[in-house]
């Protein structure tokens, strides 16, 4: 955990990444960009539409299959996890751009569907490391991580 992150390629067997996939392919998603996002809880960057008083890409309640997962991952990190924010990366042009995410808490990256190259680094260290995100991996952030 020095590096300020943790990669499990096999968090979820290939039969709970495929149940999560179709699963996912199910949730009411919202266009952003080139890519479309759907969440659960708190949001620190909202998608707002005009007119609109609320998040317009956030469900009011946590499917059960979400609630097990975030339970799993929690138990993994000893932590909580307040909400959940979903990426649908539909072809090749969909993708995150470099970003820092603010402290405090982790951030866990459950990946499944299309392998995808991902790009991430610790701060104070500036040393860059790829990988190919797995269908099933998980990609948790502890502090000051900057990735795209």
């Amino acid at each position: 955990m020095e590096k300020g992150y943790e990669y499990s390629s096999d968090f979820l067997t290939k039969d709970d990444a495929d149940y999560l996939y179709g699963f996912m392919l199910t949730l009411l998603w919202v266009v952003d960009g080139a890519n479309r996002r759907v969440s659960f809880g708190p949001q620190v960057k909202p998608i707002l539409r005009p007119g609109q008083i609320r998040n317009a890409n956030v469900l009011e309640s946590f499917p059960q299959t979400i609630i097990d997962l975030q339970a799993r991952v929690e138990a993994r990190y000893n932590c909580r996890f307040n909400s959940v924010e979903c990426h649908l990366f539909e072809n090749e042009t969909g993708k995150v751009d470099e970003h820092f995410d603010a402290p405090p808490g982790h951030i866990a990256m459950l990946s499944v569907g299309q392998p995808r190259r991902f790009m991430v680094a610790n701060v104070p260290q500036n040393i860059w490391e790829t990988y190919t995100l797995a269908h099933g991996s998980l990609l948790t952030f502890f502090w000051k991580i900057r990735h795209s």
